[in-house]
């Protein structure tokens, strides 16, 4: 709770613009507390942390394991990431306009599974490791008062991911080793996958307050 007045005195010193919202990410889902740095008239950046919040995913993926969104937050540490956000006034009428938008995500966090066997379900867990998500897109804004402001956006891009080989099997009890198989072909613990296209775009909204 202490991250909110923080953020809000970081902001009247050094920024322009103070932001809440919620966001469906490749890695996670969650929601996030930025603020607005000086910024050019048609450039703005914002910055802040997100928390993650453990989704479980209602669909199997190609190896038939079930994930919590790609990603579990297993402890306090884990539920924290950093957000980056540049964005480009395309065009603004009255009180609408439209942004190109980037979104770079930095996290560190577990992986939670499960795997379909017969006769019943085994579940997974391996250890933390660092993730990172970067998207481009476009973002749609309103500003339903002089200080207030309500965006909403869509992004695409790709999700790097270094999970790690060892866990345990919380059925059994027994570590376990496992390869992480991608698209290419095993390639150590990095890989590579396209957020849009091996699952949904990430989404964005949020609220506004402008401090100046």
């Amino acid at each position: 709770m202490m991250i909110v007045p923080i953020a809000l005195l970081l902001g009247r010193g050094y920024g322009q613009q103070v932001s809440v919202g919620g966001s469906i990410n490749y890695l996670s889902n969650g929601v996030h507390l930025t603020y607005r740095l000086p910024s050019q008239s048609r450039w703005t950046l914002d910055a802040g942390l997100r928390v993650m919040v453990n989704t479980y995913a209602l669909n199997a993926n190609r190896q038939n394991y079930v994930y919590y969104q790609n990603g579990y937050a297993a402890n306090l540490w884990q539920h924290s990431g950093l957000l980056v956000r540049p964005q480009f006034r395309i065009f603004g009428y009255r009180h609408i306009g439209l942004n190109a938008m980037g979104n770079m995500l930095l996290s560190c966090h577990a992986l939670k599974y499960k795997k379909h066997r017969w006769p019943g379900t085994e579940v997974y867990f391996k250890k933390a490791a660092p993730a990172m998500e970067v998207t481009i897109g476009l973002n749609a804004y309103w500003n339903i008062s002089k200080k207030v402001q309500v965006n909403a956006g869509i992004g695409y891009g790709i999700a790097l991911l270094h999970y790690s080989q060892y866990g345990v099997n919380l059925t059994t009890g027994e570590p376990v080793t496992t390869i992480r198989i991608g698209k290419r072909g095993y390639q150590g613990r990095w890989d590579i996958e396209y957020v849009g296209l091996d699952g949904m775009p990430m989404f964005t909204m949020g609220v506004s307050y402008r401090l100046k």
